[in-house]
């Protein structure tokens, strides 16, 4: 009697714990990882700005829907910093650094479970990331969840995207470099200098045609005797005045002794 009564009990607990875990696998959220991932490389070669990343997906069951909205979530934990140092000089120094707390990249993407008329509970999947879109060389790390119910296809995966990124420079010695350059104007007063040289020749045939001006202009016309005058001011000499008043009293004196001859002739 005891032992059929304990397996009752029994009979009884096992099936509410499988009831149990039937209705946590059908909550969204709490359902356990589906199927599986496998990626063709976990290590991606960069080509021109993008990064190809292959993969076989398996749902375990052949889904409802032939295209199937996934979340690709893409956690930066470290990043291939690329920079010059002063103990470097012009050579490049790969840098792994170390992130945390970053915000991730949420790719939604449709997946495709159809081949032939006919839908599979695998497939192959294959999508490009670029770095318009915010990735770097570096390392992530990649969880894949169905966007419907958040299940996770599969578990965390770790993935490298080789490449090279944007250089720091990092040198002190820049700085003088900069001051240096500087220096450069100082040759500009030499050019001043010579200058001068090539168009000293030029000032020296200019010079001669100053005395040209006055050769050239005309002569003023010679100022006309006033009448009764005996054209001594015509030369413009005021000191031969009293010479020229003399001789023309002598010349009246002669005119007058004539007629006075000629009236006594008469």
């Amino acid at each position: 009697m005891f032992f059929r009564t304990l397996s009752r009990r029994l009979a009884v607990s096992l099936a509410a714990i499988v009831a149990a875990l039937a209705v946590l696998l059908t909550l969204p959220g709490v359902a356990s990882a589906l199927g599986s991932i496998t990626l063709a490389s976990s290590s991606v070669e960069e080509k021109n700005g993008r990064w190809k990343l292959k993969m076989k997906m398996n749902v375990g069951t052949a889904p409802d829907l032939a295209h199937v909205p996934m979340l690709f979530v893409f956690t930066p934990t470290v990043l291939y910093e690329m920079s010059l140092e002063d103990k470097t000089g012009e050579k490049p120094v790969l840098t792994k650094k170390q992130l945390v707390n970053q915000q991730p990249i949420v790719e939604s993407m449709d997946v495709d479970f159809e081949g032939g008329g006919k839908i599979y509970p695998g497939t192959n999947f294959d999508f490009e990331l670029r770095r318009d879109r915010g990735y770097e060389a570096g390392e992530y790390s990649l969880t894949v969840k169905r966007e419907s119910d958040g299940a996770a296809i599969g578990g965390k995966m770790n993935i490298t995207l080789n490449g090279q990124n944007e250089i720091i420079d990092r040198r002190s010695m820049v700085f003088a470099g900069e001051k240096k350059k500087e220096k450069k104007p100082a040759a500009a007063p030499e050019e001043k200098k010579e200058a001068p040289k090539a168009e000293a020749p030029s000032e020296p045939e200019a010079a001669p045609s100053a005395p040209s001006e006055p050769t050239s202009a005309p002569e003023p016309p010679p100022v006309p005797p006033k009448q009764g005058g005996c054209g001594c001011e015509a030369a413009g000499r005021h000191e031969d005045g009293g010479l020229c008043a003399g001789v023309a009293f002598v010349l009246a004196a002669v005119v007058g002794a004539r007629r006075r001859k000629q009236a006594s002739a008469a």
